[in-house]
């Protein structure tokens, strides 16, 4: 996935807090350098989840898509965005497999 949104800046507090924006940053290009330029991505799912009790609580949005990428012929990408107290929604997970 492309864009500012996978930047920190973006990111959950609970993900700011745990990971912290230049661990953020560094593990995102780790992950991506090494798969080089997205041919195309294709939505495959979605899921409203309200995820656990307490200050963890959702509401949650599990977005899969499967994408091809030149270092990889075919990948399925999850992000997780998160609605936060302010209204607007932040990405809380990211994940390639």
């Amino acid at each position: 996935l492309r864009g500012p949104w996978l930047c920190s800046k973006y990111a959950a507090p609970l993900l700011k807090e745990e990971v912290g924006p230049r661990d953020w940053d560094a593990a995102l290009r780790a992950t991506r350098a090494p798969l080089g330029r997205c041919f195309w991505r294709k939505p495959q799912s979605w899921a409203s989840v309200e995820g656990p009790p307490g200050d963890l609580r959702g509401p949650y949005v599990v977005i899969r898509f499967e994408s091809v990428f030149e270092g990889r012929s075919r990948a399925i990408e999850t992000i997780t965005p998160v609605l936060g107290p302010d209204g607007r929604w932040r990405v809380a997970a990211y994940f390639i497999s």
